[in-house]
């Protein structure tokens, strides 16, 4: 069960992060690194979330 839950998770993390963060290319060579780094900060919330979502729920299925 845990390893099902955390492949759609996974799965999840994956779709969220690719749909609403991919990169666009005219748009990085117009607004340079700032555009970069601010997707990569999103992109690592996102994986938090993820992550600490995922554990909560694991612990409530563990106990």
């Amino acid at each position: 069960m845990k390893v099902f839950l955390l492949i759609v998770f996974l799965v999840l993390f994956v779709v969220v992060t690719n749909a609403v963060f991919s990169l666009d290319f005219a748009r990085l060579s117009e607004y340079g690194w700032g555009y970069l780094s601010g997707q990569a900060i999103l992109m690592l919330l996102s994986l938090a979330g993820v992550f600490f979502t995922g554990r909560s729920i694991f612990k409530k299925i563990a106990a």
